[in-house]
Formats: C-alpha cells, structure tokens, sequence
C-alpha cells in the first residue's frame, strides 16, 4: 500500500486492529474539514493513474506468492 499512499499525506495509515488510532484518525477528519479536503485530493491523486487492469495484476501477483508460500510450508 506504501506504494501508492503516503501517511498524513494521501491517506491515514495505522494497524489492523487498533481502533484507538483509527478513532483518533476519525476525529481529526472531522475536526479539521481543510484537512480531509486535502487529503481527499492527494489520496486521488496518488491513485489516479491505477486502472483495474494493474489493480488485478498487482492483486495475482500477491496471490500467487501467498498460494507459493503456503506450500513451502506444507500447507
């Protein structure tokens, strides 16, 4: 995802699970409307240029690694 996002630039970034960081990302959007106009704007900008085709590739090639690594395992 790093790769397309930056943190506090394009999009707000924080670990799956943690509800306090998301909340506290939550309330600054709402708090702060130049913000998450700002953000809003660089987070398609940042994307802009990804069409499903390279969505889809990106997402085999994950895939077909995971599928690659659970079989290196036995599994």
């Amino acid at each position: 995802m790093s790769r397309f996002v930056e943190d506090g630039i394009s999009a707000l970034l924080f670990d799956a699970g943690d509800a306090p960081a998301l909340q506290g990302h939550i309330e600054r959007l709402a708090a702060d409307r130049d913000f998450l106009q700002a953000l809003s704007l660089q987070g398609r900008a940042a994307v802009a240029g990804l069409a499903w085709p390279t969505i889809a590739a990106h997402y085999r090639t994950l895939l077909v690694r995971m599928i690659a690594s659970r079989k290196e395992r036995g599994q």
